[in-house]
C-alpha cells in the first residue's frame, strides 16, 4: 500500500496550460487546444494557476519612432505598463496611438539608454 501521492503517476493539475502559455500562443490557438472551453474560461484558469500574463503582440505603426521605442522596451524585458511608468508618459506607449509626441519619445530614450560618461 502506497500512501504517497507523488507515485500515483497522475498528471499535474495544470495539464497543457504552462506549455501553451509559455509559447505565448494566440487566442485562436488556445481555443483550438481547448475546444470545450470558452476563451474567458481558459484565461481564468491561467490566472487561477498563477501563471504570468501573456504579453500582447506589438502592432506596427506608420510612425517608425513609436514602434522602435516599444520594441526596444520589450527587448529590455519591460512591460509597456512599466515602461510608461518609468518614462512618465502616462499610457502613451501602452495605447495603440499613431500620433507622435516628441516629448514622450525623448523621455523614453532617456529610460532606454543609460547615461554614458
Amino acid at each position: 500500500m502506497s500512501s504517497s501521492v507523488a507515485t500515483s503517476g497522475r498528471k499535474p493539475k495544470s495539464g497543457g496550460f504552462p506549455r501553451l502559455f509559455e509559447a505565448n500562443t494566440s487566442n485562436a490557438d488556445l481555443a483550438l487546444a481547448f475546444p470545450h472551453l470558452r476563451l474567458a474560461q481558459i484565461t481564468a484558469k491561467i490566472r487561477h494557476l498563477g501563471l504570468p500574463r501573456r504579453r500582447p503582440q506589438l502592432v506596427d505603426f506608420a510612425e517608425a519612432a513609436i514602434g522602435k521605442v516599444r520594441q526596444r522596451a520589450v527587448e529590455k524585458g519591460l512591460s509597456l505598463r512599466n515602461f510608461d511608468r518609468l518614462a512618465r508618459t502616462k499610457r502613451y506607449f501602452q495605447q495603440s496611438t499613431r500620433r507622435l509626441n516628441l516629448e514622450y519619445v525623448a523621455r523614453a530614450a532617456v529610460v532606454l539608454e543609460p547615461v554614458r560618461n
